[in-house]
This record gives structure tokens, C-alpha cells and sequence, in this order.
């Protein structure tokens, strides 16, 4: 179980814990994940299409989603009813 630490907003060095259900970055930090929303879940379980074809450089993302991050993505999703068929995320 992996826990990430993030500075806290005092202007303090030290560190607060952040639950391993949660977001660690972004739009939702600090939601759970089980509680996002289906849309950005498919972004976090597609590493938000960061190796898609036909997408210039310059409109990638710099950072990759971790590991942890996306599988919890794509258990949600499953437990929601999705299915990947080719490059989609399905209902049904």
C-alpha cells in the first residue's frame, strides 16, 4: 500500500499523509477515487491517452499517472459496468 505525502499549505516543510483511496493531484485532490466521476476515471485508466497516436508532443501531458493510480481507476470502472473494446471504455 502506497501512501503519498504532500507539503502542507503553511509554508511548512512538513509532510501530511494523503489516504491511498484518495487523488493524490489534480481537478479532485484529495476525493476518493471510488467517487470520481466516469469520465476522469477513463482519462486516469488511459494515462490520459498520453501514448495516442496522432497526438503532437506538444499537447501530451509531461507527468505519467502512477501505476497504483490507474489499476484503481480501472477496478472502479469495472465495478461501474465499463469494458474497454479496442481503444474505448464501454457501458454494458
Amino acid at each position: 500500500m502506497k501512501i503519498y505525502k504532500l507539503n502542507n499549505t503553511g509554508g511548512k516543510k512538513e509532510d501530511a499523509q494523503v489516504s491511498p483511496d484518495s487523488m493524490p493531484f489534480g481537478k479532485y485532490k484529495g476525493q476518493r477515487i471510488d467517487m470520481l466521476p466516469d469520465n476522469y476515471l477513463i482519462m486516469l485508466a488511459d494515462d490520459f491517452k498520453r501514448d495516442r497516436p496522432g497526438v503532437s508532443p506538444g499537447q501530451k501531458f509531461t507527468f505519467k499517472v502512477p501505476l497504483d493510480i490507474i489499476e484503481k481507476a480501472r477496478k472502479v470502472l469495472d465495478k461501474r459496468g465499463y469494458r474497454k473494446k479496442g481503444t474505448r471504455w464501454e457501458r454494458g
